[in-house]
């Protein structure tokens, strides 16, 4: 079934929350719609930090904007559930590699996140013995598949993408799109490494997939991803190192954005 993306009320996603953090093995994936009501963004506005103020104010276009605020408010909403503080007393810093990461009581929290956003979507992921990375994209029809596999992707998945039918195309090329920002996204290491220096290597059924750096030998450095249930026009996925990891889906039904 595919994923709901639901307006998570900020007063309400304590509600739903797992009763743990997430064990052994397990990343917990929370999607979320950035169309709000205008209450729950006032709410979510209050949420963000100063630097989080100002770099909202700073974009041109008022759904953009609304979108961003959308996005790193819930954010917050989500990570209070697993550290003891106020969504707007949250502690967000960034990383040696630029990759943020939660501070609770003065001391890194013993999680990973990750965040993505989308034509009016969103999702975050958290886990707790791993490095997570996620991504989502629509797919698009004035996008030139060709052209990009060509210029970023790998000798091997060029021949993969290229040698998909018209109608298969997109997909295949989002499908290992996703999976690169994915990893480049968990990693922290985003687009200072070139696009073709990670290789997506997808499974028979194309529901999950192995990514490795070139030249890589030492399989802990593999990272596997999971591809998401998500409607046709859509894909996603969470990338995570090692293997031997599920999914769970942290949201509540019942919520209608």
């Amino acid at each position: 079934m595919p994923l709901t993306f639901t307006t998570l009320r900020p007063e309400a996603v304590g509600l739903f929350m797992p009763p743990s953090l997430p064990g052994s093995g397990e990343v917990h994936v929370w999607p979320f719609s950035l169309d709000v009501p205008s209450a729950v963004h006032e709410q979510y506005a209050a949420f963000l930090s100063q630097a989080e103020q100002a770099r909202a104010g700073r974009f041109r276009f008022p759904a953009d904007r609304r979108h961003y605020v959308a996005a790193h408010g819930c954010l917050r909403a989500i990570l209070s559930q697993y550290c003891p503080s106020e969504p707007q007393s949250l502690v967000l810093e960034s990383m040696p590699s630029g990759k943020p990461r939660l501070v609770c009581d003065g001391r890194p929290a013993d999680i990973d996140f990750n965040l993505t956003h989308s034509h009016g979507r969103g999702a975050v992921v958290v886990a707790c013995d791993r490095a997570v990375g996620i991504d989502l994209e629509k797919l698009r029809t004035e996008v030139d598949c060709r052209r990009l596999a060509e210029r970023y992707f790998s000798a091997h998945e060029q021949s993969v993408v290229l040698s998909a039918t018209e109608e298969r195309l997109p997909e295949m090329f989002f499908r290992h799109w996703v999976g690169k920002e994915a990893y480049l996204k968990g990693t922290g290491v985003g687009l200072r490494m070139p696009l073709d220096q990670c290789e997506v290597f997808l499974s028979e059924d194309r529901e999950r997939a192995v990514i490795r750096r070139q030249g890589s030998t030492i399989p802990s450095e593999a990272w596997m991803v999971q591809y998401l249930s998500l409607e046709a026009e859509w894909i996603g996925c969470v990338a995570a190192r090692g293997d031997g990891w599920t999914v769970r889906v942290c949201s509540d039904p019942g919520l209608r954005g």
